[in-house]
């Protein structure tokens, strides 16, 4: 991995990101695809952006 990376290549594990909440299986893989789909430089809106609102959205969760 070290010498892929250091060529310029990325290493992308499909790996779920649940900060969003997804509430069904359609919605994990559809942000998986997405972020994949950004690393070719084509943004789409199928999941929501990491951005201030959705920060501070799961900080008040976590205070509960």
């Amino acid at each position: 991995m070290a010498a892929i990376t250091e060529a310029g290549g990325v290493i992308f594990p499909p790996v779920p990101a649940f900060y969003h909440r997804p509430k069904t299986l359609e919605e994990v893989v559809d942000h998986s695809v997405g972020r994949a789909l950004d690393q070719f430089g084509l943004h789409t809106d199928l999941f929501p952006r990491w951005d201030e609102d959705l920060r501070e959205q799961v900080r008040s969760h976590r205070r509960r």
